[in-house]
């Protein structure tokens, strides 16, 4: 019998033991689908460490040339969907593991126009499966099962969502919207989320890239089939002419203190428009300042503990740092003029742009 069902893998940068941890444990409960890992712009250690594990573990690697762009959940799938070949596909997150098989029972109840999903349950970081939370029915993104057709139909995820977001709630809405049904699986097909340490939204996503998940969110139910042309395509080398620029010195480079970036430097880089400089570098300092509470360097918790609670976050970020925000306010209107390509550091530190 052929295979009716493709798993696919949205990544980028994550250790290689949960991906294994996620494909074994599909495997040892009886799925015998294909995998695909859509790997999103992983830098270059990650990269080649992925790729030799995919290749020899039977897991299809799709790559597409995003590194330095901003991480696109949505476009990983999509590119992945446009390279199966399946009736039916599974999208499922990295941290995921599974003790049930929930593609065989999907595949066996099928329904037309129906999307399955599974509850989650959140493992603390000792990873005891007997402590681990019950998610409800609020993370359909973990898993989901549904017809190949369906991202036909609608034109898959919506890309203009980056970083994160809604998106895992925008898909689903947009179908239901449409007369899909949500089904959700008995509560004996156990699946697990990996604990891992929670990402600070403040830090690593831009407060417009926050407010544009939500704008799309909404303007989305009412329309469910996107106007997306060429929805899953690939990023590649030859669309990426910054990857190569990275090391060389710019014809502008500006430095900034934290909150001090003003918009016009970037006009006046680029006026007259006759001496339009091409490679600019602009450095927007460290994203967050650690807060210390008064007195911290000669207090004895300091002289006892030294830099560990830093370490391990007890001292919060604060006084955000919004030069990026204000910068990747106006990124899609640069794009839009000449801007031909850009490198965004993974901490926001620091921006490549590339113009014609």
């Amino acid at each position: 019998m052929s295979v009716q069902t493709t798993i696919i893998i949205p990544y980028r940068n994550r250790q290689i033991p949960r991906l294994s941890n996620l494909v074994n444990s599909l495997r040892q409960n009886g799925v015998t689908s294909d995998f695909m890992l859509s790997d999103y712009g992983s830098d270059f250690v990650y990269r080649n460490e992925v790729e030799n594990w995919c290749n020899s573990n039977s897991v299809t690697y799709l790559r597409s040339e995003t590194e330095g762009h901003p991480w696109n959940k949505c476009k990983a799938i999509n590119n992945a969907v446009r390279n199966v070949t399946t009736k039916y596909v599974v999208t499922t997150d990295v941290d995921m593991v599974y003790d049930c098989n929930p593609i065989s029972y999907c595949e066996e109840n099928y329904c037309e126009k129906t999307m399955y999903h599974l509850t989650c349950l959140w493992l603390p970081q000792d990873g005891d499966k007997s402590k681990a939370d019950n998610g409800g029915h609020a993370h359909p993104g973990g898993y989901q099962f549904i017809a190949t057709s369906a991202f036909y139909e609608f034109c898959g995820y919506d890309e203009k969502i980056q970083y994160w977001g809604f998106e895992d709630w925008d898909w689903p809405n947009r179908l239901m919207n449409a007369g899909y049904e949500m089904v959700w699986l008995p509560d004996s097909f156990k699946f697990y989320h990996t604990w891992h340490p929670k990402n600070n939204d403040v830090t690593y996503r831009p407060d417009p890239a926050a407010f544009e998940t939500e704008y799309r969110l909404v303007s989305n139910f009412f329309e469910p089939k996107l106007p997306q042309k060429n929805w899953g395509s690939l990023t590649t080398l030859s669309d990426r002419p910054i990857l190569k620029l990275l090391e060389n010195k710019p014809d502008v480079h500006l430095v900034y203190e934290p909150n001090t970036f003003q918009l016009k430097d970037i006009i006046e880089s680029l006026l007259p428009h006759t001496l339009r400089k091409k490679f600019i570098i602009i450095d927007f300092g460290t994203r967050t300042n650690t807060f210390r509470p008064k007195g911290w360097k000669k207090s004895l918790v300091h002289k006892i503990l030294g830099t560990m609670p830093e370490k391990i976050g007890y001292l919060k970020p604060s006084n955000k740092n919004i030069n990026f925000d204000k910068f990747y306010n106006i990124l899609p209107i640069l794009s839009q003029n000449s801007l031909l390509d850009y490198y965004i550091e993974s901490d926001l530190s620091r921006v490549y742009l590339l113009f014609e």
